[in-house]
């Protein structure tokens, strides 16, 4: 049977959680806003040309509109298995194309990484942000006890940054020889000297309740800007712009190069907890939705920073653990499950030169830190 359309998949052989870029064209008679992808498994229970996929509909699926095109899918919530991809007409069951068979594969999951010891008890209240300076130095911003702590490269404590000042600092970025604490209660970024000497305050006025915070450029600040759902682009002290596209609640942000990861901590807004890649202003890729870890799918995550090795590292409160995903979706481990490195409520991530993860354990009011090689 000729069908109006086509329907390509980048690769049919992939690990869960890794991504799905399907291309399509479709004849410009049969072009509309509501002609979707829809993924069933294969199994009998997806749609029969102009019939209705059953009471249970798509796993997955999205609207892909235009004559021609790419649409870019996780598989985190695909079980392993065999799978097949339907491009159809107008919200409804007539094939576009012929169905594209594909297998989703198990993950293999890496072994946790040693636990190499912990530090800062006797400095730390309630620590949640940190970030690593170019000297090696850790900031750790001490929410509630109103300061920034800072810790040298053999994690004994250096200097106390912000008191008086800050009120309650949620993350730090270090950058261009600034550091800039987002504080939620003043609703600010305060700017600092890597010495400790207060600067400026950015944005005062232009936020509302922000919690994350990364050095995007020179001069240029990313803040993820909870009481307005955006993340906000602050230059010089001045909102210049925002990311909103699938922004959901927005916590930790991370950046490398031109790109930047937002983790989405809540479902309000019907957005789910994920991880989202930023290419300038536009969604390009999601990762930990529906990923099957040991209790689920991410809940409330809260930071994320990126490995040397280029994989993603989320800290996830609600668990007490670490998750860690290849740069393309798929989760590789999760770490900080049992023995010392046990955390309660852990916050902030960072990854030094040489591989170290360092966390802020925030019920435990420390900071643990794992080898990370792989």
């Amino acid at each position: 049977m000729a069908f109006p359309g086509t329907l390509a998949l980048d690769d049919d052989d992939v690990t869960q959680g890794s991504t799905l870029t399907f291309t399509f064209t479709v004849a410009a008679d049969h072009n509309t806003e509501t002609n979707w992808i829809g993924i069933w498994p294969d199994d009998g229970s997806g749609p029969e040309n102009d019939v209705s996929g059953g009471s249970t509909g798509s796993t997955i699926w999205a609207y892909t509109p235009g004559t021609s095109g790419s649409r870019t899918f996780s598989s985190s919530a695909l079980r392993p298995g065999q799978w097949l991809a339907y491009y159809l007409h107008n919200d409804g069951y007539i094939y576009l194309a012929e169905p594209v068979p594909f297998t989703v594969r198990a993950i293999e999951l890496l072994p946790e990484p040693p636990y190499l010891g912990s530090f800062g008890k006797d400095w730390l209240r309630s620590p949640a942000g940190i970030d690593l300076d170019d000297r090696g130095y850790l900031w750790v911003t001490d929410t509630f006890a109103g300061r920034v702590q800072v810790f040298d490269r053999r994690r004994r404590w250096e200097r106390t940054v912000g008191r008086g000042v800050l009120n309650e600092p949620r993350d730090v970025a270090v950058g261009a020889n600034r550091a800039f604490v987002v504080d939620s209660a003043r609703q600010s970024v305060e700017v600092f000297s890597l010495s400790g000497r207060h600067l400026d305050t950015w944005a005062a006025g232009e936020l509302g309740k922000p919690r994350g915070i990364a050095v995007s450029a020179p001069g240029e600040v990313l803040v993820s800007d909870v009481g307005n759902n955006r993340v906000a682009r602050v230059r010089r002290g001045k909102v210049i712009g925002s990311i909103t596209q699938d922004v959901h609640i927005p916590h930790g942000i991370a950046v490398a190069g031109d790109d930047v990861w937002v983790v989405s901590s809540s479902r309000q807004f019907d957005g789910d907890c994920v991880v989202t890649k930023f290419s300038g202003d536009h969604a390009v890729l999601t990762l930990g939705a529906g990923q099957h870890s040991k209790y689920g799918s991410l809940s409330n995550p809260a930071f994320v920073a990126l490995h040397v090795n280029g994989d993603v590292l989320v800290t996830v409160p609600d668990f007490g653990w670490v998750n860690q995903y290849a740069v393309q979706g798929a989760l590789r481990r999760e770490f900080a499950t049992r023995g010392p490195g046990l955390m309660k409520f852990p916050q902030g991530v960072a990854v030094a030169r040489g591989g170290e993860i360092l966390v802020a354990d925030t019920g435990n009011h420390r900071i643990v830190t794992f080898g990370g090689a792989s």
